[in-house]
């Protein structure tokens, strides 16, 4: 098992953090939850966290890679591959 990069503990954070603040209900949000069925938010508030990441971080975040994914883990990990690309290529 690799062992996560501080970039990517930070990318769980923020999305952490975006989904506490609009969650309807208490749960303890990390990399294993499943944003589809354990934060009861809604797919708005969904594209407004994608909004804030590809703000944050320069990134556009293709819809199409969004539909595989449901763990906050899985979405930091390809905000993550999607910003060092980018950092990459400039």
């Amino acid at each position: 098992m690799t062992q996560k990069s501080q970039t990517n503990d930070s990318i769980v954070a923020i999305i952490c953090k975006n989904l506490e603040a609009v969650s309807s209900i208490s749960v303890s949000l990390d990399a294993e939850t499943d944003m589809t069925t354990d934060t009861a938010v809604d797919s708005v508030a969904i594209m407004d966290l994608v909004f804030i990441l590809e703000e944050k971080f320069d990134i556009s975040i293709p819809l199409n890679d969004l539909a595989d994914i449901n763990k906050i883990g899985e979405l930091a990990d390809l905000v993550e591959k999607l910003h060092n690309e980018r950092q990459t290529n400039a």
